[in-house]
């Protein structure tokens, strides 16, 4: 079988995967196992290709050998997958602790530092209180002076 640049375009192949097609075999290749493995290699979309370009049975056959392909990588990855989740797992608990230590800290340092205010708002307005006290006293005595005044003129 050869594959050509045209019939890829012809069979409405995406861009990306022609152009790559292209820059590495040129206008067209023959179908041989290096040429496979090359493709493979350069990341050529083979499930699209044997939609695309190859018949009932021999799809069929390239699905078979597909599937026991796959389950042959996730059984030879599943050691490294268990050891990687496991690991992925003990650094969000290591994160997790680090964030609720975090928060406890944070919430403590809240509740001084609104203690400590509170106490410099109350002896803030104790002192205004007491400085502004004879300010206040004497307005209010010209206030009233003020409306007594008034208060015979009507």
């Amino acid at each position: 079988m050869r594959i050509t640049v045209r019939l890829l375009d012809k069979l409405q192949a995406c861009e990306d995967q022609t152009s790559l097609f292209a820059m590495y075999f040129g206008r067209s290749a023959t179908v041989t196992l290096n040429n496979c493995l090359a493709a493979a290699e350069l990341g050529l979309d083979l499930d699209w290709a044997a939609r695309n370009l190859l018949s009932a049975p021999a799809r069929a056959a390239y699905n078979d050998a597909r599937a026991k392909a796959w389950a042959a990588y996730n059984e030879a990855i599943a050691p490294a997958q268990a050891t990687y989740y496991e690991a992925i797992a003990k650094a969000w608990a290591t994160y997790h602790e680090a964030c609720d230590k975090t928060r406890a800290v944070l919430a403590k340092a809240e509740a001084t530092y609104h203690e400590a205010c509170a106490k410099a708002y109350a002896k803030a307005q104790t002192a205004r209180a007491k400085a502004i006290a004879p300010a206040r006293v004497a307005r209010n005595e010209a206030c009233a002076k003020a409306f007594f005044a008034a208060a015979k003129m009507v």
